[in-house]
């Protein structure tokens, strides 16, 4: 009995071998009927030539050109121009309402970018996003105006350095747009203004004591975060994040 289980197992086993055998494997079926039953690498040129494993790229070739160069920063300062004329709208809602017309409006913010460079020959972004919300205040006229005498001299005083565009920003700030809070939502006080008055009049507002009439910040003030998550930097996927 075992005997023949054995020889039928064995009669079993030859038969499907010799069925696979005859089959066509999946390679000759997915070649059958094709043109090409190969895939057929070419070298390129530059590696067939004798004696020289090492390509050459043309010393110049992806090199920019001078009017590249401009156009490449002719474009970036058109788009910096765009973002601080949406700046100044959010700082100063109804700004624009007399100048709609968006060509006026760069025309504006370029005028401004030439005044801050005869007093700040290497201006940076930040330099000129003061000196435009500035200028907003004081109307981009000012140096033809004796009663902004004060301004200019202590631009002229402190000339290179951002930190007179920052106090000038918030002694205009809090002295004349009467705001208790800076640009960022927090208070004004003698700690936050320490500086803002150099060279300036004098405050005709109280200054808050930061020890004793410290006050918590207040969002609603925080028109620099809505500048800079919105505009400045809304299209940078890693500094994204929702206006409180």
């Amino acid at each position: 009995m075992k005997n023949q289980q054995l020889l039928m197992a064995t009669v079993l086993g030859v038969s499907l071998l010799l069925s696979a055998c005859e089959r066509q494997s999946y390679r000759e079926r997915f070649f059958a009927g094709r043109p090409c039953q190969a895939i057929q690498f070419k070298c390129l040129n530059e590696s067939q030539r004798e004696g020289d494993d090492t390509i050459t790229i043309p010393e110049n070739r992806y090199q920019l050109t001078s009017q590249d160069m401009d156009s490449i920063e002719q474009r970036r300062t058109e788009r910096m121009y765009a973002e601080i004329t949406q700046m100044i709208e959010i700082y100063y809602p109804n700004f624009w309402a007399d100048k709609a017309d968006k060509d006026m409006q760069m025309a504006w913010v370029a005028k401004v970018d030439e005044i801050t460079r005869r007093y700040y020959p290497r201006r940076s972004r930040g330099d000129l996003e003061h000196a435009v919300l500035i200028y907003a205040i004081i109307g981009s006229d000012f140096e033809e105006k004796p009663e902004f005498d004060f301004i200019v001299e202590r631009m002229q005083s402190d000339a290179g350095s951002n930190m007179s565009l920052f106090d000038i920003y918030n002694w205009l700030r809090f002295e004349v747009l009467k705001k208790d809070y800076g640009d960022d939502g927090t208070q004004y006080n003698n700690w936050s203004l320490r500086g803002a008055d150099r060279g300036m009049p004098a405050f005709t507002r109280h200054v808050p004591d930061f020890d004793n009439e410290w006050l918590p910040d207040n969002p609603n003030e925080n028109v620099w975060e809505i500048y800079k998550y919105t505009v400045r930097e809304g299209g940078r996927e890693n500094t994204k994040r929702p206006i409180k």
